[in-house]
């Protein structure tokens, strides 16, 4: 005769709270106007300001692109437009808040959102400590 089987019945919850560790930003530089030129330059200033922000402060190559593009109406009156985006990831919060206010005054450029992670190894262990 086999022993009866062994059965473990758990309930509960597990909640690990842990601080962010990067903060991503998502910033827009668009221009409309009816000069084809100087839409397509005010967006240009703007990336250039930002790639030269980004450069400054970072100390490895970082990523971001740059795609002006315009688009406009049929005459008499022919309407343009141009825009790029970058998508930058931050881990010092303190710059992070520095390049915000920077850009909430710049022309042409504003944050289209803002987001907060974990690195993938801090969800690793915060997968490992939730089980504990």
């Amino acid at each position: 005769m086999s022993a009866p089987p062994l059965e473990i019945y758990i309930q509960g919850t597990s909640h690990v709270q842990l601080p962010s560790e990067r903060g991503n930003l998502v910033i827009a530089e668009t221009s409309e106007g009816t000069s084809q030129i100087s839409v397509s330059e005010a967006v240009t200033q703007a990336s250039d300001n930002l790639q030269a922000l980004f450069k400054q402060l970072s100390t490895k190559p970082s990523h971001y692109s740059n795609s002006p593009n315009a688009a406009s109406q049929e005459p008499p009156t022919r309407a343009h437009e141009a825009s790029s985006h970058f998508e930058v990831t931050f881990q010092d919060f303190e710059k992070l808040a520095e390049v915000a206010s920077s850009i909430f005054i710049m022309p042409n450029a504003e944050i289209r959102s803002a987001s907060w992670s974990l690195t993938v190894e801090t969800k690793k262990a915060a997968g490992i400590l939730g089980r504990d």
